[in-house]
């Protein structure tokens, strides 16, 4: 059956409360549970069937005594799956674990490195080989950004710590485990203080050097939802740069930019990304935003421009730009009475 594993540890586990006296109670399964954790002998569906069990009764054991023993529990997790790290199924039961560990450390508590120490290894398996492991990491991460007493001044800092090192760092031979970062980022952003979003959102934005096609288009896409909305975490000053770096993208490039030349579908995402961007930016700092409106509308019409020109024509890239990130932007500028005039050459 589906919950096999389960149930025969489930047995063995009440088998010893029986033999031994021991009232059935979540501390009492607690205590059997990590006696056979801590066992090497175990098979590796044994170990994964007990961590998910372990998962299922932490949450019912008291907080104090949670607390008390995570930093020896914590340890014993991360061992069982350093021990079978060919298994992902035993490091996807032991994520729920860890979160319930961490959720046990209330505001205020000073326990503030051991919190960080467990979550910077729930968060180093966003990049796991198996597509399970990486959305059940994904997910516990940020619901532990939404949930923990201690998400904004511990958890944050460490996952955009780990996401600046992984992003300043990446090649094209690092080309998937950066697309596994862009949707962390992408999911998690809202939730970050807006220091930490903008501090993640600069090391995204030296990706589309590295000139692969797939993660230009997801880097464009990421930046696109994260400064498209009016409560988009991002401060002016980051949405300024992001404006100016989507600039950048042209089919000939200017001389000595770093980015490769843009294809059709490169452009109209860097035009329609930084459409967004201006749009959330004029609303608040209509200055920076009115600085940059000229480059801006110049970039947006020679891109519109060349669609039209294009022997291939009706790719239809730039469509929804023309019909509605265009005039939104256009309309939200000239509602400002000391809007700059629109010079240059298109």
């Amino acid at each position: 059956s589906k919950f096999e594993h389960e149930n025969s540890v489930l047995s063995a586990v009440e088998e010893v409360l029986t033999a031994e006296g021991i009232e059935p109670s979540p501390v009492a399964y607690m205590g059997a549970l990590m006696l056979s954790l801590d066992s090497h002998t175990q098979p590796e569906t044994v170990i994964a069937a007990t961590l998910t069990l372990l998962g299922r009764t932490l949450p019912a054991l008291p907080r104090a005594l949670l607390l008390g023993k995570s930093g020896r529990m914590g340890t014993s997790i991360v061992d069982a799956v350093s021990a079978h790290a060919d298994l992902p199924a035993v490091a996807r039961s032991a994520l729920p674990c860890m979160q319930q560990l961490i959720l046990a450390h209330p505001k205020g508590a000073t326990s503030g490195s051991s919190v960080a120490k467990l979550f910077k290894w729930c968060v180093g398996l966003t990049l796991h080989a198996s597509p399970k492991v990486r959305q059940r990491a994904q997910s516990v991460c940020v619901e532990l950004l939404k949930e923990s007493a201690h998400a904004e001044h511990v958890l944050a800092p460490v996952m955009v710590r780990f996401l600046e090192a992984k992003l300043s760092a990446a090649s094209l031979k690092d080309t998937q485990p950066a697309l596994y970062l862009l949707h962390l980022l992408k999911q998690a952003s809202p939730l970050l203080p807006t220091a930490l979003c903008a501090a993640a959102t600069n090391a995204v934005l030296q990706l589309p050097s590295l000139g692969h096609p797939l993660l230009t288009r997801s880097t464009l896409e990421l930046l696109t939802a994260i400064s498209s909305s009016r409560d988009s975490p991002l401060p002016s000053a980051t949405l300024g740069s992001l404006i100016d770096s989507l600039l950048k993208y042209a089919p000939v490039p200017a001389e000595g930019s770093a980015h490769p030349p843009a294809t059709a579908s490169i452009e109209a995402g860097a035009l329609r990304a930084c459409a967004a961007a201006a749009t959330t930016l004029v609303e608040k700092d209509v200055g920076a935003c009115h600085m940059r409106l000229p480059q801006i509308c110049s970039a947006l019409l020679r891109g519109l421009w060349r669609q039209q020109i294009s022997s291939s024509g009706g790719s239809g890239e730039l469509d929804l730009l023309s019909q509605d990130e265009l005039p939104q932007l256009l309309l939200a500028c000239a509602c400002y009475p000391m809007a700059p005039p629109i010079a240059g050459d298109i």
